[in-house]
């Protein structure tokens, strides 16, 4: 009897599963932009309200302040994007437009819904302005507006990419932890329950890594309010890395308020465990 194979596929021939995986395996990035877009909107917009104060834009990134070096931080952000956007031979516009559809830049943005969906509503759950994220280092902050602490600085790793892998991105961290751990010019603190915008320093920050199939999962997830299973196994594994990374600085001898604000976080992570 005569066998049909598929076209195109001479016997013996290898065949590439990953092209019969369903659409919802596979980051989209077009789809997740837009799920992302529409729910930080949604976030910014109530997390303005709550304060009273513009200081998120629509992409709960944290708009600059009138700091006396202002005019000239949003030129240095601009310079930095054209000089990346020539390296990659795009103009500015296309290297916006690619770096917004970037797994990183997804990764950020997912995380950022992720953690404000699974923390308590005390803590608020931001992006840091873009001069901070450049040049500091750090893409969110968790802020706790019952005590007021800045309670930590968050960067995110996507697994298996090009970039940068967690041990490289820990090493990194720990460098500037045992400077007196990491600054914000453009950042955000509660005083008396009302916010304050001010430059920080002296902030404990920790990595938080994911798989390309975690984020497809939580992008997948994003648009409930409930949460499901995959969502509450891949929480429990990144503040279980949290935990590892602050157990990592105790032999080290840090700046004594940065390693109050560390003791305070861990405090922070262990009560989160009796709420999820």
């Amino acid at each position: 009897m005569k066998i049909d194979y598929l076209n195109n596929l001479e016997p013996g021939s290898k065949i590439d599963v990953s092209s019969f995986k369903s659409e919802k395996e596979r980051l989209q990035p077009e789809k997740a932009l837009a799920i992302c877009q529409k729910l930080l909107k949604d976030q910014a917009a109530e997390y303005n309200d709550l304060v009273g104060d513009n200081w998120l834009n629509n992409q709960a990134v944290m708009n600059f302040f009138d700091h006396p070096d202002r005019a000239s931080d949003e030129s240095l952000v601009r310079q930095q994007e054209e000089q990346w956007a020539r390296e990659s031979g795009k103009d500015l516009a296309q290297w916006r437009h690619d770096k917004e559809r970037n797994p990183a830049n997804l990764a950020e943005m997912t995380l950022t819904l992720m953690l404000n969906k699974f923390l308590p509503k005390n803590f608020l759950v931001v992006r840091a302005s873009a001069y901070d994220d450049y040049n500091h280092g750090v893409d969110q902050l968790i802020l706790d507006r019952v005590s007021g602490n800045v309670v930590c600085g968050i960067d995110e790793v996507i697994e298996g990419s090009h970039h940068q892998g967690p041990s490289k991105k820990e090493e990194k961290i720990k460098r500037q932890m045992l400077k007196g751990g990491f600054r914000l010019k453009y950042g955000a603190r509660f005083q008396d329950g009302s916010l304050l915008r001010d430059s920080l320093k002296a902030i404990p920050a920790f990595y938080l890594s994911l798989k390309k199939e975690e984020l497809v999962t939580l992008v997948n997830s994003l648009e409930s309010e409930d949460k499901n299973e995959s969502e509450q196994v891949i929480f429990s594994r990144l503040q279980t890395s949290l935990l590892e990374q602050i157990s990592s600085y105790e032999t080290l001898n840090l700046d004594p308020s940065l390693q109050a604000n560390i003791d305070n976080f861990k405090t922070v992570i262990n009560n989160w465990s009796e709420i999820n």
